[in-house]
């Protein structure tokens, strides 16, 4: 017998079978059946069903809120061939002779649903990623007025700077455990316990102490942040637009960053307007917590869970226009990908805006000031990679960017040449270290920033996805604690054009890299892009 409680939404047509039970399912299109024994032996379509059953059912003509007289001969499930003669026989004695009812429907109003459902919960899950650039931009603006109220040395300045980088990196690892067993969703809306103790703490500290825990606390929930959304949009999102909606997830930590800078700029003379800054970066926590129920769980998780029902009613709600054909064939992928295995953000801040400036001969105010507005080109250059990533494809972006930033880096050095680790007394070469400065951004913002992770969500199987991920992104905050940590005193050591070359030699070396061993993932479906490189 059909397992009962399948239902999809208020609209429900009834089903029939010969010995008068009735079982309600929910809207026709989106109907996944299973049986009775055992919820993982699911069954494809009602004609599988019926034909593997030996039961007989009969369809009854159903008037939806929608206006659909449903059909299942014209949705792919009735008689039309050999196999459903008995549906016909049964349908046209209970028609008493009437013509088939036809399908009336308003599939663009289906569809526009559709994409802003997946665009809600995809903005949902891009809060996490929002708060992730807020905190880890908001040290660079505060950092003036709490050396002035803390005095920290050079090594404490380093280590605050840089704490945030080894929570990260516990949190990116430690997510691996939880975002297979509790779901991509779950880890997310359990992470914002984190986000928001994390800089209430820092905000309401005393001492230094207190600025580091608050501050580790932040970084766990940072690293989580990182691993988890691009985990959750590769798999949430269709094939044809994983590229563009991966990009949020960058173009969120821009503004993010661009936000906290204006926030501090906003509050730079209040009194505590250090503790307020910090406070306020709560707020995307609070809205993804608030906005929970909206929140999908990802088809791919759910399918590695034996929770079929659910992926197939996950993949529709997403795209109403996919066939339950399309559909049950790509849950069978998924299926099959699960079953064959059991056989970049920190270099960002690498370029300390204040440090920077301030260095180039800016006063406390206008480094805050110009750290902000530098947000803005960066989200332009987002938006357009948002258009091109899923027509170029992530190599020539990936690129394109690296030897931008080698260019960008490059002028950034010239432009402290001869004076050593001393701040600028020339405003032309001061203005020319902010031109290399945004330049390396704009270009990190096309290539290195977003796209690693990107690629790193899509190639690796379903079953270690976020495991996979988690390492990866863990390896990414190593090398930005690396970064962070050795800045000022790489700065002291070699000065700043030389340490800038230094990094530009690194990119350098991500160049040929990528040029050599990185494939293109574009147009490909991520079950697909694991076969090939498990083959290669």
């Amino acid at each position: 017998m059909l397992r009962e409680g399948i239902i999809v939404g208020s609209d429900t047509p009834i089903l029939e079978s010969m010995d008068d039970n009735e079982v309600q399912i929910g809207e026709v299109q989106s109907l996944l059946l299973s049986d009775d024994n055992n919820n993982n032996n699911t069954v494809g379509s009602i004609n599988e069903y019926y034909n593997t059953s030996g039961n007989s059912y009969q369809w009854v003509q159903h008037q939806n809120s929608h206006n659909q007289i449903i059909d299942p001969n014209l949705l792919g499930y009735g008689g039309l061939n050999s196999d459903n003669n008995n549906y016909n026989n049964n349908n046209n004695n209970n028609n008493n002779g009437n013509n088939s009812p036809v399908i009336v429907s308003n599939t663009s109003k289906s569809t526009a649903r559709s994409q802003w459902l997946l665009f809600f919960t995809t903005s949902l899950a891009v809060l996490s990623t929002l708060e992730f650039g807020y905190n880890t931009g908001v040290i660079s603006p505060t950092m003036p007025t709490m050396q002035s109220i803390f005095k920290f040395t050079t090594s404490e300045k380093s280590a605050l700077v840089s704490i945030i980088l080894v929570g990260a990196m516990v949190g990116s690892i430690g997510s691996g455990i939880f975002v297979d067993r509790i779901g991509r969703k779950n880890t997310l809306l359990l992470n914002n316990l984190l986000y928001i103790s994390g800089p209430l703490l820092t905000a309401f500290s005393t001492n230094f102490s207190m600025l580091m825990v608050g501050r580790i606390i932040t970084g766990i929930s940072v690293g989580i942040a990182s691993t988890v959304v691009p985990t959750y949009i590769s798999e949430i999102a269709p094939q044809h637009m994983r590229g563009s909606l991966g990009l949020l997830r960058q173009s969120t930590i821009t503004l993010g960053i661009m936000v906290s800078s204006l926030v501090a700029y906003g509050l730079i003379h209040q009194d505590n307007g250090w503790r307020y800054t910090f406070g306020i970066s709560t707020i995307p926590s609070i809205l993804q917590m608030a906005f929970f129920f909206w929140f999908l769980e990802t088809p791919r998780w759910l399918v590695s869970k034996n929770r079929v029902n659910d992926a197939f009613l996950t993949m529709k709600r997403l795209d109403s226009s996919l066939s339950t054909e399309a559909v049950n064939a790509q849950i069978q992928k998924i299926k099959n990908n699960v079953y064959e295995q059991q056989g970049s953000e920190g270099w960002t801040q690498l370029l300390k805006n204040t440090t920077i400036l301030e260095g180039a001969g800016f006063d406390k105010d206008t480094s805050v000031l110009i750290s902000a507005l530098v947000g803005i080109p960066q989200m332009i250059m987002l938006l357009i990679s948002v258009w091109l990533i899923d027509r170029f494809g992530r190599r020539p972006l990936l690129l394109f960017g690296l030897i931008g930033q080698i260019v960008g880096l490059g002028v950034l050095g010239g432009a402290f040449w001869g004076y050593g680790d001393h701040p600028l007394h020339s405003t032309s070469r001061g203005w020319l270290a902010v031109a290399g400065m945004v330049f390396f951004k704009l270009m990190f913002s096309v290539g290195l920033g977003p796209i690693p992770l990107i690629i790193a969500s899509e190639i690796y199987p379903s079953k270690i996805r976020g495991k996979a991920v988690s390492i990866a992104s863990m390896l990414n905050w190593l090398a930005n604690f690396i970064v962070n940590i050795s800045f000022l005193h790489l700065l002291n050591a070699i000065g700043q054009t030389f340490t800038y070359w230094m990094f530009g030699g690194v990119s350098f070396l991500c160049f040929v890299f990528v040029f050599f061993f990185v494939p293109e993932t574009k147009g490909v479906s991520i079950e697909e892009l694991s076969k090939r490189l498990v083959k290669e």
